[in-house]
């Protein structure tokens, strides 16, 4: 049985992804000390947009003949990219709220 492996352009996106969409929130609740309009969250949307564009193309150019190509980073993904910044953006307005009570912000 073989194991699969996690291609490592997945990796980059997963964990681009959930970089951008955990430092858009809390970026908010530092910045603007309330959660009325998230600016930076929603901004955080089109860089998970130009992060996907960038593996997209690199992917393309670099994983032509490979056997394993990347999950993850292909162009119908470009439709789940908000669904899944949203379940970011909520973990990372959770840990905002949690940071902002132990330190009495």
């Amino acid at each position: 049985m073989k194991k699969s492996k996690m291609h490592r352009l997945d990796k980059i996106m997963l964990g681009g992804m959930g970089v951008i969409g955990l430092i858009g929130p809390l970026l908010d609740f530092v910045i603007i000390r309330k959660v009325n309009f998230p600016v930076y969250s929603i901004a955080s949307v089109y860089a998970s947009y130009g992060l996907w564009i960038i593996l997209l193309i690199y992917s393309l150019l670099k994983c032509k003949g490979e056997p394993e190509k990347p999950q993850f980073v292909r162009w119908y993904i470009g439709f789940f990219i908000p669904y899944m910044h949203i379940v970011f953006v909520i973990f990372g307005f959770v840990i905002a709220i949690i940071l902002a009570k132990l330190l009495n912000l």
